[in-house]
């Protein structure tokens, strides 16, 4: 079967799963997110919030917008969006007071919904409360799902001696797999 080069190029202007016209704006970006979050996809949320975050396609920067819809996100299961809300509750950022124990709650949820990033933040965590075993635990798991940060720190666990060569070298192997197996790795995710 021979495909024209007109009906491929129309093709690549297509999104591959909804057949909607790609985006070739900011604005288009913007007005399609928010289409998605009235219709409470947990992603779009995230995606909204860290452009509110960042104050970037024209939208004004403003951390309590963010936090909202990073909330949403959370509550669809949006584990990014979790960690999201765990910095804003440990730093007191858009318009929330200090809380760790808010942070140390989306952490979890987070850690718990796959985010990499949100697992090795929890190994910081038990590592400031004395709880070593656990630390090295959850960086373990962090550097076996693929999240470089994990093994760096597993590495200086060695030197410092809380973390035997043995249990490094599972762990280094265990991500050299992950990293053999996986074509792209983006933000703690393996795809």
């Amino acid at each position: 079967m021979t495909i024209d080069l007109s009906e491929e190029e129309e093709r690549d202007e297509v999104c591959a799963f909804c057949r909607a016209p790609v985006v070739t704006t900011g604005e288009e970006e913007v007005v399609r997110l928010n289409k998605l979050v009235e219709k409470d996809h947990a992603h779009a949320c995230h995606m909204l919030a860290g452009l509110y975050a960042q104050g970037i396609l024209g939208l004004p920067q403003n951390d309590q917008k963010a936090n909202e819809l990073c909330l949403k996100a959370g509550e669809l299961g949006n584990a990014d969006a979790q960690n999201f809300l765990a910095t804003s509750y440990r730093l007191g950022r858009g318009g929330v007071e200090i809380d760790m124990k808010k942070s140390n709650h989306f952490v979890e949820l987070a850690a718990m919904n796959g985010s990499l990033e949100a697992r090795h933040n929890l190994a910081n965590a038990e590592a400031d409360k004395g709880n070593i075993t656990r630390s090295v635990r959850h960086l373990t798991l962090a550097a076996r799902a693929g999240f470089k940060q994990s093994v760096d720190q597993l590495k200086r666990g060695v030197r410092i001696g809380f973390v035997t060569e043995e249990q490094y070298e599972t762990a280094l192997r265990a991500y050299q797999k992950t990293q053999d197996n996986n074509e792209e790795c983006y933000e703690g995710y393996c795809y």
